[in-house]
């Protein structure tokens, strides 16, 4: 018999119940604080656009999605999201955002990240933002439908850190754009 148990294999085996559970609070607490962030942006935007009568958008919140390890067990992923959608109030060509705030990990990446894109792909957001350059932290994407703040997972996640992502795509990228949109 060639393949046989290791020592590691063993005690991980052994271990599997507590790191299971350990695996599913860890998800749980994602995604309970990515929660508060989807209920502050929830808040702001309806702030900004649904007590003005004659807004043009609608703020539609949307469910969260959580998948954890789909694929196991020969890729890893794990995926927790919240999506909040501005829609455009007219019959034709209504112009759609979505702004996601999410934590990914797949084959590609492992990052946390706030994001908002333009579904009508009608809108060259990177047009409508100056100033939003990546740090040593951050790194910041901009496409023409797309635009996000995200950074890494590892040894300096904190919570400071997803804080600080998030003032950074509000007032960077968010505010700029819902207030031209407004």
């Amino acid at each position: 018999m060639k393949n046989q148990l290791t020592k590691l294999h063993k005690q991980c085996l052994i271990d599997m119940p507590m790191l299971i559970d350990v695996m599913a609070e860890t998800m749980n607490q994602m995604h309970a604080i990515l929660g508060d962030y989807y209920e502050e942006y929830c808040s702001l935007l309806n702030n900004y656009f649904i007590p003005k009568s004659k807004s043009r958008y609608d703020v539609v919140p949307n469910d969260c999605v959580v998948e954890c390890f789909e694929k196991m067990p020969l890729e890893r992923s794990a995926y927790i999201g919240y999506t909040v959608e501005l829609y455009e109030k007219k019959a034709r060509n209504p112009h759609t955002f979505v702004i996601e705030i999410a934590y990914n990990l797949d084959g590609n990446e492992h990052v946390i990240y706030f994001l908002i894109e333009d579904q009508s792909k009608d809108i060259d957001l990177s047009g409508l933002i100056s100033d939003l350059q990546s740090t040593d932290e951050y790194l910041c994407g901009i496409w023409p439908t797309r635009l996000y703040v995200e950074f890494s997972v590892d040894e300096t996640l904190s919570d400071e850190k997803i804080y600080k992502c998030s003032e950074l795509f509000k007032d960077k990228i968010l505010y700029p754009i819902i207030t031209i949109l407004k």
